[in-house]
């Protein structure tokens, strides 16, 4: 197998094994707490989430020195997430705003909408395991030791 093939088959391995039940833990409660306060747009809020807690493992289980480079990306990980997530987490779940494209959906899957945003959530994780961090996850194995 070519060195590019391994890095293929050890991305997904790493973002199934190791990722994705961070995710799947991740979504389930935020599925739980859709449940509880009808808050739709929670699930925009956990894409933001999920990104950030993806990012910040990878960073800190690759890096295996603590330099610039690593403080820069955690800062800037961080940075993005204060921006999407806090303005996703303020201006709708706090708010309590749902999202109409997700009601318009929901609406066709009529009195099952409870299992159709379970669906969403997991469909969610699966997205963000499978295709979250595809360009930043390839740098990691290029990255020269000082």
């Amino acid at each position: 197998m070519s060195y590019e093939g391994e890095v293929v088959r050890d991305f997904f391995y790493e973002m199934w094994v190791y990722q994705f039940p961070k995710v799947l833990f991740v979504n389930i409660v935020l599925y739980l707490i859709f449940i509880w306060r009808n808050i739709n747009s929670i699930v925009d809020f956990g894409w933001a989430l999920n990104q950030f807690i993806i990012g910040l493992t990878l960073v800190l289980q690759y890096y295996q020195t603590f330099n610039g480079k690593t403080l820069a990306i955690l800062i800037m990980l961080f940075i993005w997430f204060l921006r999407l997530g806090g303005f996703l987490f303020v201006t709708r779940v706090i708010k309590k705003t749902n999202d109409k494209r997700y009601e318009e959906m929901a609406k066709r899957a009529s009195n099952k909408r409870r299992l159709w945003f379970l669906f969403q959530f997991t469909l969610q994780g699966t997205f963000i395991s499978v295709f979250g961090h595809v360009p930043g996850f390839a740098d990691l194995f290029y990255v020269p030791q000082i």
